[in-house]
């Protein structure tokens, strides 16, 4: 006696995507209406891009207040002798519920969009791969919720990295005098660098890392920062490296 064969059920859900009964494949049966608008798409793409370069790593300066305007970076000496930097446990749990969200709405619009898991990875994986798979979300019957969180998480994460405008001031001689005596992180000369006069205004961190690599400045000993050693500065010897050792554009238009 032959057997019947099985029936073939397609189910499609309402992002268009077909499951097969008898597979475990799974097909795209149609691209379902995108739920949000152009120029919402546009904005959930800059503020994705934006989360992965740059707010991501000014969250992690903030978590260990590496910030030039507190003379509070360093706070207490640990039993080992050394000086850790501060910690900002605001940011921290901020920075957790940022991956966490990034993560979530990662793997839902996979599932959703039959698209392979990317691999875990810390908030800017997740953020570049929403952004290049916007188009996606968007198609995705929660895309407005993930827009809202993730707008509003970019809003917040902006105040809490943007330094308020008050506390940027220019110093006169004898405040120089004493800024010069400060020990600070790299992060730390660099933004009281630009208090100091035009000057100074190419002191980046990028150019107190570049002098210390170069031995023109000597850190006076490394602090712990999370899982990191900070090289400690005085400020004023970073402040003279800087103008003696010319960058190679400065030498240029010698």
């Amino acid at each position: 006696m032959t057997t019947p064969a099985k029936s073939r059920l397609i189910h499609i859900d309402t992002n268009g995507i077909g499951r097969c009964s008898l597979c475990p494949y799974t097909y795209r049966a149609f691209t379902p209406a995108a739920r949000l608008d152009a120029s919402e798409v546009s904005l959930l793409i800059d503020r994705l891009d934006k989360i992965a370069t740059w707010v991501c790593a000014e969250l992690e300066t903030v978590i260990t207040n590496q910030v030039a305007y507190t003379d509070k970076t360093l706070t207490c000496i640990s039993t080992d002798g050394e000086v850790p930097l501060s910690f900002n446990d605001h940011a921290s749990e901020f920075a957790y519920d940022l991956l966490g969200t990034l993560r979530n709405w990662t793997n839902y619009v996979a599932n959703e969009r039959a698209l392979p898991w990317p691999g875990d990875g810390r908030a800017p994986h997740f953020a570049r791969w929403l952004s290049r798979h916007a188009n996606e979300l968007a198609r995705t019957e929660q895309a407005t919720l993930a827009y809202n969180q993730i707008i509003s998480l970019y809003d917040a994460a902006f105040k809490i990295v943007d330094r308020p405008p008050t506390r940027t001031r220019t110093i006169n001689n004898d405040q120089l005098a004493e800024a010069r005596k400060l020990e600070l992180n790299a992060k730390a000369c660099a933004d009281m660098a630009r208090t100091m006069g035009a000057e100074y205004r190419s002191l980046t961190k990028r150019r107190v890392l570049h002098l210390i690599d170069t031995e023109a400045v000597t850190p006076l000993r490394h602090v712990k920062a999370g899982r990191w050693k900070s090289p400690i500065l005085r400020l004023g010897d970073v402040l003279d490296a800087h103008l003696t050792h010319p960058t190679a554009d400065e030498r240029s238009t010698a």
